[in-house]
């Protein structure tokens, strides 16, 4: 490749990364084909519905990852020793694990993990050394439990992370040195948190962002609260659009019916309640040939408003454009949509951490340690 061209080398990469994308896409496809196929065995209304093979899937899965959880147990006690640690010290290495993957801890497995931010030698053997060990001993149990000469398990190695946080399963950050053998694009990984939901507004979602990583990198309370009350202070200079939650909505004309036009029904979702109220403040504007009404399936954005009000209301929606004419008439409540769009998020890292969350408005208290500072 020494002789290479620019030109040739910017095609062999454009070559490769479309490749790339290819098998990204049938693999994704094969997997939802997988995922529909169980759905079909598992749904009584299916033709080919069978709930004995639905169940075998779901049984399988749970027992190659309870025995994958025992194997690393074994892993450890074959390479260090039965009594270098105890079942319990064992059982906390054993971070988290989902129906098809498992993360562990190399904490106290191995002297040094990454130096700079960058892997040591030492943790990618030993990370190479369990996975043969997982797929060797995992398939052994395969051909002896389930009686197969093909079981075609694999566990492969995704991330290699200095740090993170698991709030609860499927729900988790962490801090990505190695992606698949490779550094990745982007160091962070984000699963079932509020900042990859489409509800989070997409303005809001990098100042959460740098809370939680300003949490995970420096582990220092102090430090995550100055980064805490800055995005507040932030947020109170945001328009109505950049703090709006995203939201679809179902069942409006159910509700509806119900209604007695400002005097909603018992029951009324929040995000219904704010639709509704759009729809009937439009029309009473005069303003409905201007801006489209929202209908059950559609997308929109919702905000908590200042109270009293002239229509005595304390949520309203919009759809694609937030009406001119009601500057006047609202308000948002900021503190009420900073709680709803941030606060509620970081509060659940800060109890992992167990350190006191603190509103922007009462941070005036401290904690003694910072009075000692």
């Amino acid at each position: 490749m020494e002789n290479w061209s620019i030109s040739q080398l910017l095609n062999k990469k454009n070559e490769l990364e479309m490749r790339l994308s290819k098998l990204e896409t049938k693999q994704q496809a094969i997997k939802r084909f997988l995922n529909s196929t169980y759905g079909a065995c598992s749904n009584k209304y299916c033709s080919i519905a069978d709930m004995d093979i639905a169940e075998s899937i779901t049984m399988t899965g749970q027992a190659l990852i309870k025995q994958s959880r025992k194997i690393f147990k074994d892993f450890v006690k074959e390479k260090y020793g039965e009594e270098k640690f105890t079942d319990e010290e064992l059982e906390n290495k054993i971070i988290a694990n989902d129906t098809d993957s498992e993360y562990i801890s190399f904490d106290g497995l191995i002297a040094i993990f990454s130096k700079n931010g960058i892997i040591t030698k030492e943790a990618y053997d030993l990370a190479d050394e369990f996975q043969n060990y997982l797929n060797f001993n995992i398939n052994k149990w395969a051909t002896n439990i389930l009686n197969t000469r093909d079981s075609r398990f694999e566990f492969k190695r995704e991330v290699m992370a200095d740090y993170g946080v698991f709030l609860e399963k499927k729900r988790y950050v962490l801090h990505v040195l190695d992606k698949e053998g490779f550094p990745p694009d982007d160091p962070w990984k984000y699963t079932g948190v509020e900042v990859v939901s489409t509800k989070m507004p997409k303005s809001v979602k990098p100042y959460v962002k740098n809370i939680i990583q300003t949490l995970i990198l420096t582990k220092s309370e102090a430090e995550t609260n100055k980064v805490f009350s800055s995005a507040y202070d932030k947020f109170l200079s945001m328009s109505v659009e950049e703090i709006s939650q995203v939201s679809g909505i179902r069942n409006l004309e159910k509700y509806e019916a119900q209604c007695n036009g400002f005097s909603t029904c018992k029951g009324m979702p929040w995000h219904v309640k704010a639709a509704y109220n759009y729809n009937l403040i439009i029309e009473e504007l005069g303003i409905s040939h201007k801006y489209e009404k929202i209908s059950s399936g559609d997308k929109m954005k919702l905000f908590y408003v200042d109270t009293p009000n002239k229509y005595g209301i304390k949520v309203i929606a919009f759809k694609n454009r937030y009406p001119v004419e009601f500057h006047e008439i609202f308000k948002p409540n900021m503190f009420e949509m900073f709680e709803k769009d941030m606060y509620k998020c970081i509060e659940r890292f800060y109890k992992v951490m167990n350190w006191v969350i603190r509103k922007p408005t009462e941070q005036l208290m401290c904690t003694l340690d910072e009075l000692l500072c």
